[in-house]
C-alpha cells in the first residue's frame, strides 16, 4: 500500500471514529443512569471502565489527545473504586457525566472541522499477497483496519496484545530465517502493548517491515 493509500485509510478511520463516538457516548450515559439507580451493578461499573479505556487507548491514536486524557481519568477513577470495592456515589457519576460532556465537545469540533463520515472505495486495488498483523488493544481499531486492507486485496490479521503478536509471528516463522512475509501495524503510542511487540519483533528480526 502507497503512503497516499495509507493516508486515505487513516482519514477513513479518523472519520469512522468521530462519527461513531456519539453512539458510544450515549453507551456511557446509560450505564452513568443505570449505576444511578443501583450503584452496586458491578457489571455496569465494569463495563463503564471499560468504556472510558477504549477512548483513552484510541484518542491519541486518531489525533485526539484530549480524548485519551478524559478517557484515561474516566478509566482511572473508576479503576481506584473497583480496587477498593467501593460502589460509585453521585458526586462520581456527576464528575464522570462531566468527562463526557466534555468528549462530546472535542468531537462537536472535529465535526465543526469538515471530519467526512467513512466512505465505501469503489473497487479493490491490487496489491499482491500481503500479509499484514495489526496490533492494537481497541476493537473499532482492530476490525476497520482490517476491513480497509481486505477491500486493498491483502490479507490481514488482527491481534490484541504483545503476547498474541508474538504468538503470532512465531507461527508464521518470522523469528527464523522463513523471509518476510509482510508488515506489522502498530496503531498506538510507544507506551503501549503494540508498540513494545512493534519493538521487540524489529530488534529480533530486522527484515520485518513496521508501520506505526
Amino acid at each position: 500500500m502507497s503512503i497516499e493509500s495509507w493516508e486515505d485509510a487513516y482519514t477513513q478511520l479518523r472519520a469512522s471514529f468521530v462519527h461513531e463516538a456519539a453512539a458510544r457516548l450515549e453507551q456511557i450515559t446509560q450505564l452513568l443512569d443505570t449505576l444511578a439507580q443501583n450503584p452496586a451493578d458491578s457489571t455496569s461499573f465494569l463495563e463503564l471502565r471499560r468504556r472510558f479505556h477504549a477512548f483513552a487507548g484510541a484518542g491519541t491514536s486518531y489525533g485526539f489527545p484530549e480524548v485519551t486524557a478524559l478517557g484515561l481519568r474516566g478509566e482511572r477513577e473508576c479503576a481506584a473504586l473497583i480496587r477498593q470495592s467501593s460502589a460509585p456515589g453521585p458526586e462520581d457519576l456527576e464528575r464522570w457525566r462531566g468527562l463526557v460532556e466534555s468528549l462530546r465537545g472535542v468531537f462537536a469540533a472535529a465535526r465543526d472541522t469538515r471530519t467526512e463520515a467513512p466512505h465505501t472505495p469503489a473497487a479493490p486495488t491490487p496489491h499482491g499477497r500481503a500479509n499484514i498483523l495489526i496490533v492494537d488493544e481497541d476493537e473499532h481499531i482492530r476490525q476497520s483496519l482490517t476491513h480497509l486492507l481486505e477491500t486493498e486485496g491483502m490479507t490481514a490479521r488482527a491481534v490484541r496484545t504483545k503476547v498474541e503478536a508474538l504468538r503470532a509471528l512465531e507461527a508464521d516463522g518470522l523469528v527464523t530465517t522463513v523471509p518476510h512475509r509482510g508488515p506489522l501495524v502498530s496503531t498506538m503510542n510507544p507506551n503501549t502493548t503494540a508498540h513494545s511487540a512493534a519493538a521487540w519483533a524489529s530488534a529480533f528480526q530486522p527484515s520485518l517491515s513496521l508501520s506505526r
